[in-house]
């Protein structure tokens, strides 16, 4: 929906209500844009409010969707319409940003839902007489100058984190629950926080890497093959039948099977060890593995989708990756990759039946099925509630 120069309030507010982080660059940026300009030519006037709560409730595009370009002028817009807005100390208590920074429960673009319903603070009816204003402000407060700056830097801080100043420093509410026998000093003493940004900075470099760093898995060339890299299947079971779930090293192992499998390399029973440890990788995988690891297994798992035969002769007895036959799936897998290296478990299948197509197709459509769906969620966005 594109709105008209002159377009009214609520025709914009449809408009923007449109925008969010599935939306493409030509449908989003002429509507970001339009506001920015809005914004831009008037950042201290009568309509600057309904600008800045615009750009605010589109700041999930902007911040994970749009280039560099666009979200760049957008902030710049918004920190220039902030400091036009600044001026002397209001009379108001409170204001709405307090309670949108205290309410703040998992990552910043969970302010976009603070941008107020810009046609009903525009309606000239006082708050006490508006009974569809259901913010938990009045109307005079989402106007203020100030805080209308505030919400400004807030939207600039969602595009462009670290660029603006002045944003108050306020604790969200579910925090200031769980923190206890300490005094403000403690909590804001330079050891302690230097301590703490180095811990999450720790933390924040490891997801970063894990999602989209670049995946290195040579190493396990030392545990799965022979010293001079040719196959090893007894090497390979003994990793098998040891692999843990959720850790990081399991969809390592997967990564590493679904490169090799990929190489081209190997006999008939080689490959269908290496499709079913990338299989058995995503079987252990907690949480749910990464782009970065998933979207490398989809080739092998693709490999595997055929017309199937109308019967094969194992009727019933087709064991999947091995996670639902008695005992532990890396029995299973250990046996049938070195069966003169591990005993067979209870259960335990022919290798014609874990070879067999009617095996191998369902199960690689499985994960292929959680692929598209792991996907959708990326598309949809990293933390939001499923409800």
């Amino acid at each position: 929906m594109h709105a008209s120069a002159d377009a009214p309030t609520a025709d914009l507010a449809a408009a923007w209500r449109l925008v969010d982080h599935r939306s493409t660059a030509g449908t989003a940026d002429p509507v970001v844009l339009d506001c920015a300009r809005r914004l831009a030519a008037d950042p201290d006037g009568e309509h600057a409010a309904e600008w800045v709560y615009g750009l605010l409730s589109m700041t999930r595009y902007l911040a994970t969707r749009a280039d560099d370009t666009t979200a760049g002028q957008v902030a710049e817009v918004l920190r220039t319409a902030a400091g036009a807005l600044d001026g002397p100390p209001c009379g108001h208590r409170t204001h709405p940003y307090e309670s949108a920074l205290e309410q703040l429960d998992f990552d910043e673009l969970e302010l976009t839902g603070s941008a107020p319903d810009v046609v009903l603070l525009g309606n000239g009816t006082p708050t006490e007489a508006d009974p569809a204003w259901q913010e938990p402000g009045t109307k005079e407060e989402y106007r203020c100058p100030h805080a209308v700056a505030v919400f400004a830097r807030i939207a600039a801080e969602i595009i462009a984190p670290g660029s603006p100043q002045g944003i108050p420093e306020r604790i969200p509410q579910h925090h200031e629950d769980c923190i206890e026998d300490a005094p403000p000093a403690a909590w804001t003493c330079r050891a302690h926080l230097e301590a703490l940004a180095r811990d999450t900075l720790g933390h924040l470099t490891a997801a970063r890497d894990r999602f989209f760093g670049e995946r290195r898995t040579a190493y396990l060339d030392a545990d799965c093959l022979r010293p001079d890299g040719t196959w090893d299947a007894a090497r390979l079971a003994g990793v098998l039948r040891g692999a843990a779930e959720g850790e990081e090293r399991t969809e390592d192992l997967g990564l590493w099977a679904a490169r090799r499998f990929v190489g081209g390399s190997g006999t008939a029973h080689e490959r269908l060890m290496l499709f079913l440890t990338v299989c058995h990788s995503l079987d252990l995988a907690y949480p749910d593995p990464p782009p970065s690891v998933y979207r490398e297994l989809r080739p092998v798992l693709e490999s595997a989708v055929a017309a199937l035969p109308e019967t094969c002769p194992h009727g019933d007895a087709h064991p999947g990756a091995g996670a639902g036959l008695p005992g532990e799936a890396g029995e299973h897998l250990a046996h049938l990759c070195a069966p003169e290296s591990f005993a067979a478990p209870e259960g335990a299948r022919e290798p014609d039946a874990w070879a067999c197509p009617r095996n191998l197709a369902p199960l690689a459509e499985e994960w292929l099925e959680w692929c598209d769906t792991w996907d959708e969620a990326a598309e949809d966005g990293y933390g939001e509630d499923d409800d």
